[in-house]
């Protein structure tokens, strides 16, 4: 029997993997972390999800069959309304972070910020009222409305 809490957490999976379905879009699952191909000449990826985590250590690069793929940036909605994370660790090199990538991230408590950053979109952060979010350095950074909203 499927309690609710298990059916939630499918049907979320599910519209994620629907959405993961995109014409000529290419990604790349490792473990329970999820990434898009932003440039397959370039070898670069972005973060777009991972399921069932209470730490995500993003990394600076992934491998995936003998190709080496830079991460440089999180995808808008990549952790929107997960309950599961409370640490985010976002390595130097990460040069954006999406729309409401991690919009109402309620048991989000730490984030440590590279001076890597460039933008930060709307609602990124919007939500996330206990979070601790450090800057490692001097940021010329654009922001995007709401972008830490409480």
């Amino acid at each position: 029997m499927i309690s609710k809490f298990d059916l939630k957490s499918f049907l979320k999976m599910f519209v994620l993997f629907l959405a993961f379905i995109k014409a000529g879009t290419r990604y790349i699952a490792q473990g329970q972390i999820n990434y898009e191909v932003v440039d397959e000449i370039k070898q670069t990826v972005k973060f777009c999800g991972a399921w069932k985590l209470k730490k995500i250590e993003i990394p600076k690069i992934i491998i995936d069959n003998k190709k080496t793929y830079t991460v440089i940036g999180i995808e808008h909605n990549a952790l929107t309304n997960n309950l599961d994370i409370e640490e985010l660790i976002i390595p130097e090199g990460i040069k954006f972070i999406d729309d409401s990538a991690f919009e109402n991230c309620e048991n989000l408590k730490s984030v440590e910020l590279p001076t890597t950053i460039k933008f930060i979109g709307n609602n990124a952060f919007y939500g996330v009222n206990s979070a601790k979010i450090s800057f490692k350095g001097i940021y010329d950074i654009k922001y995007g409305n709401d972008a830490f909203n409480p």
